[in-house]
C-alpha cells in the first residue's frame, strides 16, 4: 500500500508498549513517551492500520486518540490526589 509506514523501529525517545491485550492489541505495535509531564502515544502506519486507500484508517486514529485520552484523565487524576 502506498503511503503506509512499514518500519520496525521504534521511534527515538519513544518505548514499545505492551499494547496486545484486548482491543489494543489492533494497534500493536504502540509507542509510548513518558518523558514529559503527559504521556506521548505514537504508532508507525502499518498494512492494517490501514484503509482500502492506503491511509491510516479513521478507526485506527479513533482508538489512538481514545488512548491518549484515557491516559491523560488518568494523569489527570493522579495529579489532583498528589
Amino acid at each position: 500500500m502506498d503511503g503506509v509506514e512499514r518500519s520496525e523501529e521504534v521511534p527515538a525517545g519513544f518505548s514499545l508498549l505492551d499494547s496486545d491485550i484486548g482491543f489494543l492489541g489492533v494497534l500493536s505495535p504502540l509507542y509510548v513517551n513518558r518523558a514529559g509531564r503527559w504521556p506521548q502515544f505514537g504508532l508507525r502506519v502499518a498494512d492494517h492500520h490501514a484503509n482500502l486507500m492506503g491511509l491510516c484508517h479513521g478507526g485506527t486514529i479513533m482508538t489512538l486518540l481514545d488512548v491518549g485520552l484515557s491516559a491523560a484523565v488518568r494523569v489527570g487524576q493522579d495529579q489532583s490526589r498528589g
